[in-house]
């Protein structure tokens, strides 16, 4: 298992935090918990991810929208995160 933080590196408050499902296989092997979709500035977003369990190479980008922000824009995963 491998854990990331997304962290909000803006000066506002993102709120309406949502993760848009891909359809590909790795959906199921990535976690994001966005809560009640707020993200203060210097907040973060703990992604979890069990790559070496996914049958497939994933693709490793998870897709989020959130106020103001309706088009899904795609956030990049590192292959390397740290374990647990």
């Amino acid at each position: 298992m491998y854990n990331y933080a997304l962290i909000n590196v803006g000066v506002e408050t993102a709120t309406g935090v949502q993760r848009i499902p891909t359809g590909e296989i790795s959906d199921g092997f990535v976690d994001l918990d966005v809560g009640d979709g707020r993200v203060l500035p210097g907040g973060e977003l703990e992604i979890t991810a069990a790559w070496s369990l996914v049958p497939v190479a994933p693709s490793r980008e998870l897709f989020l929208t959130w106020d103001g922000q309706s088009d899904p824009l795609a956030v990049p995963i590192p292959l390397v995160g740290y374990s647990y």
